[in-house]
């Protein structure tokens, strides 16, 4: 799609639409409108030929946004928004996807774990006794928005400086209904076990759900170590540690508390009841922005600390020491302890940076999303106190 956003100038009536758009366009919308890529090329490079400035968007689907709501607020892309996940059926897609791979000589793949075992796994951690822990997102682009499809909200996003301010904007914009659905569908973490040595995963457990608070984002990082797990997903950094004792081995999930999840700040997820759950740091995703900016890039330097990464959906964190990181327009490499203590800015000025990876030599790197106006995807040598010089407002 092409997002095309500005005043219009030139030859024409600046406030009619083209003939070529969307039947039923209305005067006040089409100054800041979706054009699906359906639309004319001839159509298109009208509407670019009448603006002092184009944004060209990712093809994010054919979705023209959200209508008049009820009540005086704005609804909500259409979409059921289940409570429970919904994984696919057994079927043999991941067997006949194999057989497309074209593999140098020497290597073999083999399909380990498929639906129904798992779905929509964005990250994964393999662990000391080789099972595996995925983080599986259910919210992506239904319930965490991507202010594409939402541009009557862009100047308060734009404007966003504090988890707060981000609620206050959906209450705003979307009502007590519209915080509702957006508090339906949850992130999984899964555990998968080969129990019988086969080569294959027998066993898939749900080991936490129930991360479906309104400001909840995309289960986009995991990272399991000596039997502690990590896990980022906005606006939390988390940690659950191992159960030891009588309350080891029981069944089923329990419920676990955040402090902040009575003003509806964190959520209060379900926790397997092997596990304790604390949220280390809270306060990362501070607008909607684009999909997928999200808190990930779990990793453990050298140096004993844990590193992650957050898109330019922005920071404003209260850290344990009781200092407050800001960074509310651009993205950035965080790290801190294992504990969550000590959290510092290792590199800002990022627009998403993802995975992270240190070379032998401890040097990181990571790679960045281009921001879809012709610039290029970058592989960066992330140095310590960097400034990369991206900021939100540059996207607009």
């Amino acid at each position: 799609m092409a997002t095309i956003l500005g005043e219009r100038s030139g030859g024409v009536n600046p406030d009619e639409p083209p003939a070529c758009l969307q039947p039923g366009l209305s005067k006040q919308r089409w100054g800041r409108q979706v054009f699906p890529m359906s639309t004319p090329l001839r159509c298109r490079l009208l509407a670019v030929g009448l603006l002092p400035w184009v944004v060209l968007g990712a093809d994010i689907g054919v979705v023209t946004g959200s209508g008049p709501g009820t009540n005086g607020y704005r609804a909500l892309v259409p979409d059921d928004r289940p409570s429970a996940p919904i994984l696919a059926p057994a079927s043999a897609e991941g067997r006949a996807r194999i057989q497309q791979f074209k593999l140098p000589s020497g290597l073999k793949v083999d399909l380990w774990a498929s639906e129904p075992m798992l779905a929509n796994a964005v990250a994964f951690s393999v662990d000391e006794l080789g099972r595996v822990w995925t983080s599986e997102t259910y919210r992506y682009r239904t319930s965490v928005l991507d202010i594409r499809h939402y541009m009557f909200m862009l100047e308060d996003d734009l404007a966003s400086r504090s988890l707060e301010d981000r609620l206050a904007n959906i209450r705003k914009w979307f009502g007590p209904e519209g915080e509702k659905q957006l508090s339906r569908e949850t992130e999984v973490i899964r555990l998968l076990e080969d129990t019988q040595g086969t080569g294959h995963a027998d066993r898939s457990t749900v080991m936490v759900e129930g991360l479906n608070s309104p400001l909840d984002g995309i289960a986009s990082g995991i990272l399991a170590r000596h039997g502690e797990l990590w896990f980022t997903d906005i606006p939390s950094l988390w940690k659950f540690t191992p159960r030891t004792g009588a309350e080891r081995d029981r069944t089923g999930l329990q419920p676990v508390r955040s402090p902040q999840s009575a003003i509806g700040l964190a959520s209060t997820p379900q926790v397997h009841s092997n596990l304790t759950a604390e949220a280390l740091l809270t306060g990362f995703g501070v607008r909607f922005s684009f999909t997928g900016h999200d808190l990930h890039g779990l990793k453990l330097g050298p140096d004993g600390r844990l590193y992650f990464s957050c898109g330019d959906r922005g920071t404003h964190v209260t850290t344990r020491e009781g200092t407050v990181i800001d960074l509310p327009d651009e993205g950035a490499v965080f790290r801190c302890e294992p504990d969550g203590s000590h959290l510092e800015i290792f590199a800002r000025g990022l627009r998403n940076p993802q995975e992270l990876a240190f070379d032998d030599e401890g040097n990181l790197f990571t790679g960045d999303n281009d921001s879809d106006q012709g610039d290029r995807e970058r592989w960066e040598y992330v140095v310590e106190g960097g400034d990369y010089g991206w900021r939100v407002g540059y996207q607009h």
